[in-house]
């Protein structure tokens, strides 16, 4: 029942009480601030109106519990500390920081659409909060991400995995995104076995949880050459761990949060049309009509890194005999 469900059953180990107990406060803490954001963006029309722009249904932004971070140094933190959680535990779950100056805390998300980041399980263990409104160094960055915690661990964390496992499973396959708004646009255009991995490259940790349900990968990313080398290390650590992994390229610079917007059949052509990596590359490089000794030179620089990476030997010999005929 748990690997048809997607969760993995971990031996059985005396869990220390005191880690434990502090897991559980760190999760009531962040459901409380989950709560917080849901509630002002309800009450906020314009991040309403904004994202109702960008495409998403109410259901979808119940669905994922979407919330809004007002302006200003402690709303958060305020409203935490009436519901009795300390300064030390609202700084520990990543939601809050201390001032050098008078040693107060204040809100580490401000003026920001906030996406709840869960676990497998679908407990909430962190935010990422993209800027409403014009980004200054006030502010920081458009997107502004929980620090590395107790529950919170970047590397083994994808967005959406606990609403997509299921649908994994049953489509024996796996699409991976880039951002939330990639991943909540591809959901609600049916394709719910979707992950992001939030503008970051997969790591091990995140390709052994997607495993868990399927080893066939669809990775979509900038259809330019930025774009693929941006996927680069994401490729080989897929292909090394013996993933079928195919790409889907994104001309225009379009992302498929925009793609959806768009056009919906527009997403699901280009899904439909992504091929195997290699054969992705080598089509690439053939439809460019370089004469032989500049493509011989081009597939040298970069399939055969990837052909390296691949698991299974015959997959290599399947491709360096397609090499010797092109």
């Amino acid at each position: 029942l748990a690997e048809r469900a997607g969760v993995q059953l971990e031996p059985f180990q005396q869990q220390n009480k005191t880690e434990s107990t502090e897991k559980e406060l760190l999760t009531r803490v962040l459901e409380s601030a989950r709560d917080y954001y849901s509630g002002e963006l309800k009450s906020n029309n314009p991040v309403q109106d904004y994202l109702r722009l960008r495409g998403l249904t109410p259901e979808t932004i119940t669905s994922f519990q979407l919330g809004f971070a007002p302006d200003g140094w402690q709303n958060l933190c305020q409203f935490l500390q009436n519901k009795r959680f300390t300064d030390e535990v609202i700084i520990k779950a990543g939601l809050a920081l201390r001032s050098e100056k008078n040693n107060s805390v204040y809100d580490r998300f401000r003026s920001r659409i906030m996406f709840p980041i869960c676990d497998q399980n679908g407990k909430v263990t962190g935010f990422s909060g993209r800027i409403f409104g014009e980004e200054t160094e006030k502010t920081g960055g458009k997107y502004v991400n929980s620090p590395e915690t107790l529950l919170y661990s970047k590397s083994k964390i994808l967005y959406g995995y606990d609403k997509a496992k299921v649908a994994i499973r049953r489509a024996n396959q796996c699409i991976i995104v880039e951002g939330q708004m990639d991943l909540l646009l591809s959901h609600q255009a049916g394709f719910t076995n979707t992950v992001a991995v939030s503008g970051t490259a997969l790591t091990t940790e995140q390709i052994t949880l997607i495993k868990r349900l399927t080893d066939n990968l669809v990775l979509a990313f900038d259809g330019d050459e930025a774009g693929l080398s941006a996927a680069s290390r994401s490729i080989n650590l897929a292909l090394s761990a013996g993933c079928n992994l195919r790409l889907v390229a994104i001309a225009a610079g379009k992302d498929p949060a925009e793609l959806i917007l768009e056009n919906k059949a527009l997403w699901t052509e280009a899904l439909e049309k992504a091929k195997l990596v290699i054969d992705f590359l080598l089509d690439n490089l053939t439809g460019k009509k370089l004469e032989k000794l500049a493509l011989i030179h081009e597939i040298e620089k970069i399939v055969y890194p990837y052909l390296v990476s691949l698991k299974n030997s015959h997959d290599r010999e399947h491709y360096l005999g397609k090499i010797t005929f092109l």
